[in-house]
């Protein structure tokens, strides 16, 4: 089959249909380059390639964008490529619109969880279940960063019995509340926890 240039200009096609297929080429090309680049980053990231989808975020934010989902996915860019520190920014930006407030509040306090800053990653919880009380995740974030804070098991059990009456056998909440309740020498509470 002959290459498309070679196509193009064949002698045998009529000026009309060389320079129609030339437009229809131009156009396809102008719509690959003009892809939205929240959209080329979202489609790359899916792939897997977030560190290519953390280059197109960053020229995008370089050529002045401002969407709030945009800050979104380049933070989320960010900590999946190991740049915690670095998603803080894009995500706090996130964090100003109502409508990605939840999921940059639940980013910034995983990064803050990974590094072990529980303070950080308590505080964007709680912002978190502001919003959502019965967010799961949340809930069981907010226990195991209250019991990674020892003492504060006191702490810990709200969110872990909140989380287990939330949905049914979640996953590390009747752990946490086990470990709060040995912790503060509730032994049958504990031992019924693992019965």
């Amino acid at each position: 089959k002959p290459s498309l240039c070679k196509r193009l200009a064949d002698p045998s096609r009529s000026l009309f249909s060389q320079l129609l297929a030339l437009l229809m080429l131009a156009h396809t090309l102008a719509a690959c380059s003009s892809e939205d680049p929240l959209q080329r980053a979202k489609r790359l990231q899916l792939a897997g390639d977030f560190t290519e989808s953390v280059a197109v975020l960053r020229k995008a934010i370089e050529e002045g964008a401002t969407d709030p989902e945009l800050f979104l996915v380049y933070g989320v860019g960010l900590a999946e490529t190991g740049n915690l520190d670095a998603s803080v920014w894009p995500l706090r930006r996130a964090l100003e619109s109502p409508e990605w407030e939840l999921l940059a509040g639940l980013r910034l306090a995983r990064g803050a969880f990974i590094h072990r800053s529980w303070d950080r990653s308590i505080k964007a919880l709680d912002r978190v279940l502001e919003l959502e009380p019965d967010h799961v995740v949340a809930l069981q974030l907010r226990s195991r960063a209250r019991i990674e804070t020892r003492p504060d098991f006191d702490g810990a059990l709200p969110y872990s019995e909140r989380s287990l009456y939330t949905i049914p056998y979640p996953v590390g909440a009747s752990t946490s509340q086990a470990e709060s309740h040995l912790a503060l020498e509730s032994i049958d509470s504990a031992e019924g926890l693992t019965a």
